[in-house]
């Protein structure tokens, strides 16, 4: 269009006195492309020196760093995240966003799963469960962890225990001790208490599996913290406490 109307207004000034065509198409296609990943990824000053890197132009930085901006904006009034986010979600794949704010006031018993009206969540107790005890949770429940209590009336928590360890201490365990029946008792301490079970019983020891510090928030924390150690350190789940 430059070529078939050098004296159009809005370049006549500028390609009359160029003895060269003033509008390089490479221009426009390295405009183009600035715009359509920064439109998609969002990215703008990363993007900006990429294509500055690439293409050594140092008198289409500011161009660029326009069709860049212009882009993002365009494309955060269309969807609010970039297309790997999208993806993400796509997928199902658990994602907290770093961007997104939440309400301070809500707390950690307002999101925790189960919620304080829903089924309890499925504990193992410190000393006294038995191997068809474990075996039964294992199938009925699908939980990667549980967590370990002292006791069913005060739920004080003595530590936790992945679903995997349970599994791989329950074949071995059976394997190093062969009285190890359906009635064997489990236990997480140091040494089983004697009088808790009959010398006729054989106990087995899953003390070694035991997670002695898990993650643990109290249910006053606010949801702002909670979420802040999930991104910060990558937890995959955190143990909300009422009193220990």
């Amino acid at each position: 269009f430059e070529r078939s109307y050098p004296k159009f207004f809005l370049w006549s000034s500028t390609c009359s006195k160029s003895k060269t065509h003033c509008i390089l198409p490479g221009l426009y296609a390295m405009a183009g492309a600035a715009a359509a990943l920064g439109g998609v990824t969002r990215m703008t000053v990363t993007l900006v020196v990429i294509m500055f890197e690439v293409t050594g132009g140092l008198t289409y930085v500011a161009p660029i760093m326009i069709v860049v901006i212009t882009c993002k904006w365009v494309g955060e009034a269309l969807t609010a995240d970039s297309v790997y986010i999208e993806h993400i979600r796509l997928k199902g794949f658990p994602y907290l966003n770093t961007k997104e704010e939440y309400d301070e006031a809500f707390l950690a018993s307002d999101i925790m799963q189960p919620s304080r009206y829903g089924e309890p969540m499925k504990c193992i107790l410190k000393n006294g469960s038995t191997v068809k005890d474990i075996e039964t949770l294992l199938v009925e429940t699908k939980f990667n962890g549980f967590p370990v209590i002292v006791d069913n009336e005060s739920y004080r928590l003595s530590g936790f225990v992945t679903r995997r360890d349970l599994k791989v201490a329950l074949h071995y365990g059976k394997l190093r001790n062969k009285n190890c029946d359906s009635s064997s008792v489990i236990y997480f301490s140091k040494r089983f208490p004697s009088n808790e079970v009959s010398q006729d019983v054989s106990t087995l020891s899953f003390r070694h599996i035991l997670d002695l510090s898990p993650f643990t928030v109290t249910d006053s924390t606010p949801v702002v913290i909670v979420i802040d150690m999930f991104q910060k350190l990558g937890l995959r789940q955190v143990l909300v406490t009422h009193g220990g």
